[in-house]
């Protein structure tokens, strides 16, 4: 009713302005569809560039042979980590012992070292070298060398054997490169209780670790040292570990064992560790054959392969041997087809009529807020899962202490997956799974998220408050952590101590056993780092000295946090994460 008052000269002004809109809409459409018609070609394109026939590539004046196909394989490296197979992992034939006087223990005598005689997949004979870079303790040097097909080596309890391995030619002593072969370690164990727990590390020119689907072997693998793998027992030793044909192994066998491929290398770190004492000797023993890939069980049925470990570092190196390039005339094919999908699409859209005058007003209603993010407090998320299929979460998993695992890295998985749905529970670095589906027992949260979950997985998790405070003196708190920890978990807290003064002061912030303490000043929790420790103050040798303290890196004993000497009498500041879990 309104438009039929208005003057004339009011409604041509007004239909000289719609018309003005409805031409500059109409411009935008042409810039939208030129910007659609080169996304379809783009789009073209980057298809057959990834689709296209390979060519091979030309290195140095030379045509590369990847090694997959020097092991009859047409699989990329790709997707020989994504799906491995016993082909792609080339052996190493441990002959003999030519020499053998490891860390001047003998059984020989002469130079310190281990020689042994091998030949690589290809028939080149070469010598593998092993010499200790420090002193270490063994119960029985004669069980240097060899036994039977596999390389063994000795370490005692409470001892630590760092080994350097590197390769010579056979014929001309030269130092040799070594393009591509796998060695296997089994029976990793500990005896009774945790007596003779063994740790295998290895650092240097590795590619990919493979362990067994069921693998009773902890894993660590930290973004902060590609190069470095350390691999950890959590079973006991039972009668027959050690297997007689490293390519019929039984289930157990299996689990225990790690197999791990080296590819262009030189040499390599192997880090032999019994952190505990030991009643029994502790041998580690290695051969040249990819058993987790290749090995069947008595039966000769297929044992299930777990995960691919990837040094990254070492997998650039490789990758420059064994790229393919892209065959571009199939790009160039694909360009000129979207090109032409564009022009045809663009010539047959319908136009607009320039007389148009219909224009639809409406309120478009503003999207609702996101929900809140998921605040401190315990919170539960159920998603999809079921077998095989991977959670994708890096575990802080306090061994000894009957505490719930803490969530350190989101990985691909199914976890990863969930949070992509934008849910307010989505889980984060840091929360606490504290209860699988209806186990809420922390002894039994690890082993139900190892036997894999249900199509209908729940998880209850506790997302703890960041607290800073300002305390003066020493903290007064047991703490215990691994090298790879996010943080120390408090152990007890000292009456006398500081952060037993700050509960007192702050009972809606109060710190309890089980939380943990992440950074003093500024300066992360990292035992590796130089934070020094000291023994309990209960602790005393003869004369009333102090006995000297252990590291980190072992949760077989907690340690005390010493005071730094230039804040004694200072405030420091510390940051602390606080669960609901174990308040009291």
């Amino acid at each position: 009713m309104r438009s039929l008052l208005r003057s004339e000269p009011e409604r041509d002004l007004e239909d000289r302005g719609l018309l003005e809109e409805e031409q500059s809409k109409s411009s935008g459409r042409k810039i939208y569809l030129v910007l659609g018609a080169f996304t379809l070609v783009a789009f073209c394109g980057l298809a057959a560039a990834v689709f296209a026939p390979k060519n091979s590539v030309v290195i140095n004046g030379k045509a590369a042979i990847s090694l997959a196909q020097k092991q009859k394989s047409t699989k990329s490296i790709s997707e020989q980590i994504k799906d491995p197979h016993c082909e792609d992992f080339p052996s190493l034939d441990i002959l003999e012992v030519t020499h053998n006087n490891l860390a001047n223990m003998g059984p020989g005598s002469g130079r310190e070292g281990i020689e042994y005689h091998a030949k690589t997949w290809d028939g080149k004979e070469i010598y593998m070298d092993l010499h200790a870079k420090a002193a270490f303790k063994s119960d029985d040097p004669k069980d240097f060398g060899m036994h039977g097909a596999y390389g063994t080596i000795n370490v005692a309890g409470n001892s630590e054997a760092c080994i350097e391995v590197s390769f010579r030619d056979f014929k001309t002593k030269k130092p040799a490169l070594l393009d591509d072969f796998s060695l296997s370690f089994f029976d990793i164990d500990h005896g009774k209780g945790t007596n003779g727990l063994e740790a295998l590390t290895i650092e240097g020119d590795w590619s990919m670790a493979v362990v067994a689907k069921d693998t009773t072997v902890l894993v660590h693998h930290t973004e902060g040292n590609e190069r470095r793998i350390t691999f950890q027992a959590t079973n006991r030793s039972q009668v027959l570990d050690d297997p007689s044909d490293p390519k019929v192994l039984t289930m157990n066998q299996y689990n225990k064992a790690i197999t791990v491929r080296f590819q262009h290398a030189n040499k390599f770190f192997l880090g032999m560790h019994v952190k505990t004492a030991a009643r029994f000797a502790r041998v580690f023993e290695f051969i040249g054959v990819a058993s987790i890939l290749c090995a069947k069980s008595p039966t000769g049925g297929t044992l299930p392969v777990g995960q691919v470990y990837v040094n990254e570092n070492q997998m650039k190196k490789v990758g420059g041997m064994v790229e393919e390039e892209t065959n571009w005339w199939w790009v160039l094919a694909a360009l000129i087809l979207g090109a032409l999908l564009a022009a045809l699409i663009f010539l047959f859209l319908p136009k607009k009529d320039p007389e148009y005058r219909e224009i639809v007003r409406e309120t478009v209603a503003a999207p609702p807020p996101p929900p809140p993010k998921q605040g401190p407090g315990i919170y539960a998320a159920a998603f999809a899962a079921g077998p095989g299929t991977k959670l994708g979460l890096h575990l802080d998993a306090p061994h000894g202490i009957n505490q719930p695992p803490m969530i350190k890295k989101i990985l691909e998985g199914a976890v990863q997956r969930f949070n992509t749905l934008g849910k307010p529970n989505a889980i984060e670095p840091y929360d606490m799974i504290i209860k699988v589906g209806d186990v809420s027992d922390p002894s039994q949260i690890m082993v139900e998220l190892k036997n894999g979950l249900p199509e209908d997985a729940k998880l209850t998790l506790d997302r703890p408050e960041k607290i800073e405070a300002m305390i003066e003196g020493d903290l007064g708190v047991k703490l215990d952590a691994m090298e790879d920890s996010y943080g120390a978990v408090i152990m007890e807290i000292e009456p006398s101590g500081s952060i037993a003064k700050w509960n007192k002061e702050n009972p809606t912030k109060k710190m309890n056993k089980g939380d943990r303490i992440v950074s003093v000043n500024g300066n992360t929790f990292d035992p590796k780092r130089g934070w020094t420790v000291r023994a309990d103050k209960s602790e005393k040798s003869g004369g009333g000295t102090p006995k000297k303290s252990a590291s980190f890196g072992s949760r077989m004993n907690s340690r005390f946090l010493e005071e730094i000497a230039e804040f004694k009498g200072k405030e420091i500041e510390v940051t602390m994460l606080k669960y609901i879990t174990f308040e009291k």
